[in-house]
């Protein structure tokens, strides 16, 4: 009979939850080569140690996996995610609605010291058993990312003229203005976690391993791009100043930034990013519009929390 344990924390045990993963998207038929939601690998399940988390033990082995994390976003609500995976084998017995139910319980345990707490779930499209359960249990879509890919074969546009001067920033100094820069591109938008100097330590630690391109007017940081190049290369930034939006410059620094890519990674498949689907700024377009094409899509559901 299947039960819901808590994790022992052994390197088997990070090993059997990532193939629970890999057997449960395979048979979904999700992205194997996504970068908004890549498969985890034993390393990347031991570094959510830290995290509330369960596994579904049944015949002996592990078969299921679920944990919650959370953030608090800038109107004050405190969002206590979880996430779970359920070997196809092991569905249709009701676990995934008692790891659903365990995740609930557990988050409104912690919910005791927010003003505002909400629920929150992810399924992509690929996922039509789990998107069935979170609408059958109250959780309605908040909002719709799209990941998309630039086939390797895809010629570029040319790079427009702008206003602004790009240049790799090549100064490790100049990190912590990007992510200021970065903040405020990104100020008053629904759902974005408030910038805590954590955060922004760990957006500086994992600058130095990326290539950003920085677009300037003078001495005015006009737009910044980040280009990631583990485990595919991929945008992980786009950024532009209130001030200098509707000029060019997203255009100019996106397609400096693809041509670095292929520059530097002249065999890879392709280039990846992801983006909001149902935001105003409607940058899918702008992707869209110099040959990325839509590879999956993404939806995070939220769900009031219980009084």
């Amino acid at each position: 009979m299947p039960v819901l344990r808590r994790c022992r924390g052994t390197a088997d045990e990070y090993a059997a939850v990532a193939v629970v993963h890999r057997h449960a998207a395979e048979h979904d038929g999700r992205d194997p080569h996504s970068v908004l939601e890549p498969l985890p690998d034993a390393e990347a399940v031991a570094a959510l140690a830290g995290l509330d988390q369960r596994v579904v033990e049944a015949d002996g082995r592990v078969v299921g996996h679920v944990f919650l994390t959370s953030w608090l976003e800038e109107d004050g609500t405190r969002v206590i995610l979880h996430r779970g995976r359920l070997h196809p084998a092991f569905r249709g017995r009701g676990i995934g609605t008692t790891m659903l139910t365990w995740a609930e319980r557990r988050a409104h345990a912690l919910a005791a010291t927010a003003t505002t707490t909400v629920l929150g779930a992810n399924a992509a499209r690929a996922e039509p058993a789990a998107t069935a359960l979170l609408l059958d249990h109250g959780y309605a879509p908040a909002l719709r990312l799209g990941e998309y890919r630039l086939p390797a074969d895809a010629a570029l546009p040319g790079t427009p003229s702008a206003e602004v001067e790009i240049w790799p920033v090549t100064d490790p100094t100049d990190h912590g203005r990007l992510w200021d820069l970065v903040e405020l591109a990104y100020h008053g938008r629904p759902a974005i976690p408030v910038g805590t100097p954590a955060a922004r330590r760990r957006f500086i630690d994992r600058a130095a391993s990326m290539t950003w391109l920085a677009a300037w007017q003078g001495n005015t940081l006009a737009g910044c791009a980040g280009l990631a190049h583990a485990p595919t290369p991929h945008l992980t930034e786009l950024s532009v100043h209130p001030t200098f939006r509707r000029r060019g410059v997203g255009r100019a620094l996106l397609l400096h930034a693809l041509t670095h890519a292929r520059r530097r990674h002249p065999a890879s498949a392709d280039i990846r990013l992801w983006t909001n689907l149902a935001g105003p700024q409607r940058a899918y377009e702008l992707y869209e519009s110099v040959g990325f094409q839509l590879v999956e899509e993404f939806v995070r559901y939220r769900k009031p929390m219980p009084g």
